[in-house]
């Protein structure tokens, strides 16, 4: 079977779900602010004007409201506007979760992905067409 161009390019383990997360993290005395724009199991899209390089550890806390944890990650791409190359953000890979690290990250992603499907189901149904007798 051949595959697409689509099926090579893909290279994720875990279905993604958008997001609006906002994430603050904090580097050499200094606080940044992000977005997690795509999250699943295994890592997340984070947008950002600040880049880190490839490979390096990237934590941020994440936040339910009630509960909050650190999480470790490794960056593993980058992203830039194809119209004037300024950075977009990175994807990073998460390490292994534990603890309440991972029912946090887990809640989140169970939250995202609840919305993403509350989404669909309340669109309108669409105008059903009669069927010539």
């Amino acid at each position: 079977m051949e595959k697409t161009i689509e099926q090579q390019d893909e290279r994720r383990l875990h279905h993604r779900f958008d997001s609006d997360v906002h994430i603050m993290t904090s580097d050499e005395g200094n606080l940044s602010f992000a977005f997690i724009r795509d999250l699943s199991h295994g890592g997340a899209f984070i947008e950002s004007k600040k880049m880190l390089p490839i490979g390096d550890r990237f934590e941020f806390t994440l936040s339910t409201g009630r509960y909050q944890a650190r999480i470790v990650s490794r960056v593993i791409r980058h992203r830039f506007c194809h119209k004037n190359l300024r950075p977009i953000g990175f994807a990073v890979a998460f390490e292994e979760a534990k603890g309440e690290s991972r029912f946090v990250r887990d809640d989140l992603l169970l939250y995202a992905m609840t919305k993403k499907y509350l989404d669909v189901w309340q669109q309108p149904e669409t105008s059903k067409t009669k069927l010539p007798m």
